[in-house]
Parts: structure tokens; sequence; C-alpha cells
């Protein structure tokens, strides 16, 4: 009797090991930023910087902060936007993802360091304390361009495509992009 319930158990553990069950690591997600919004920041009428304000929650022990892709951009701003977030991870020849620096050259923006993610743990800790407790509304100045475009400066009048991913670079993954929104830089 012992060895057939054994071996009953022992036969519905090979079948769901073999069934393509995902492993613990094929699990692991990130929370998309959320109600991404944006304005020109002004001194007088002259532009100085785009602040952004977005909803974000990510009590994950493996994220890293969040990236903000910027593209000029006059029209079809999400289609920009994605294409870059879509293209940025890579899988190499021996089947190992990583991130394309080209992408993050192109389309985002470094961080004060002229690192990446633009937005880090570290800025994350010293302005909003209770982060990643509970859903924070991040804020987060931005004051230039991602270096390759425009050489990494605003130019005034020229419209942009922003938006924000979630990202842990300790294990590769990075979030579909959340809202894109255009924004002219330019104060009235």
């Amino acid at each position: 009797m012992k060895v057939c319930i054994y071996m009953t158990i022992l036969f519905n553990l090979m079948i769901l090991h073999s069934c393509g069950l995902p492993s613990s690591d094929d699990l692991e997600d990130l929370q998309v930023p959320m109600g991404l919004k944006a304005k020109v920041i002004c001194s007088g009428t002259t532009p100085e910087g785009i602040e952004i304000t977005f909803y974000g929650y990510n009590p994950e022990n493996f994220f890293s902060g969040y990236n903000v892709y910027i593209v000029k951009s006059p029209y079809n701003a999400y289609d920009n936007v994605y294409y870059y977030v879509y293209s940025h991870k890579k899988i190499d020849s021996q089947n190992r993802p990583y991130f394309d620096n080209n992408i993050e050259l192109a389309a985002v923006v470094q961080n004060e360091n002229n690192l990446y993610p633009t937005i880090t743990l570290n800025y994350l800790a010293s302005n909003y304390p209770n982060y990643p407790q509970k859903p924070t509304q991040i804020k987060f100045n931005i004051t230039k361009t991602p270096v390759n475009i425009d050489n990494g400066n605003f130019i005034s009048g020229s419209t942009y495509a922003i938006g924000v991913t979630a990202i842990s670079y300790s294990n590769t993954i990075e979030t579909i992009v959340s809202n894109v929104v255009s924004i002219v830089y330019q104060c009235p």
C-alpha cells in the first residue's frame, strides 16, 4: 500500500514537472507605473525643464528604479516610445538577456550621475520615506534629454513624448511603458 501511494505521488510530481509549469524566475514581474503627467517648468517665459508625476508601487526586492523615456516626436507619441521600450531588452548568442546601451543613449534620460535608471532607489528613499510600502505619487524634474537627442538639451518649441517604466537591472526585467504623454517644450 505504501509503495502504491509513493508511486502515485512520484508519478504526479513527474507529470506536473513536465507540464511546463514556470519556474519562480519566470514569475518575476514588476508593477507598471501609472497616471503619468508632465508640465514644462518655466522661469518667466524661459523653459527650464519638465516636471513629471506618476504613481509608483514597486515593493519587489529586485526593483532597481524607473527609466524615463523621451522621444522627440510631434505625432505617434505612444508608438515611438513603445518602440524604444520594446527594443531595449535583447538576447545574446548564448540566450542571456541584456539591455541595449544604444537604446538607452537614444531614448532614456540619465540620472544625476549620468547612469541608469533615471530615478534611482536612492532618489526614492530620499524623497519618499514611505516608499515602497504603499502606492506613491512620484515627482521628478527632467532637465536634459537622452544623450542622442539634441546633444542632451531640450529645444524650445519642440514636441516630446514621455513614458516611464519600472526596471530591474539585476534580473533584466522591464515593464511595459506607462501611459505616454506628449508635451511642447515652451512657456506661455
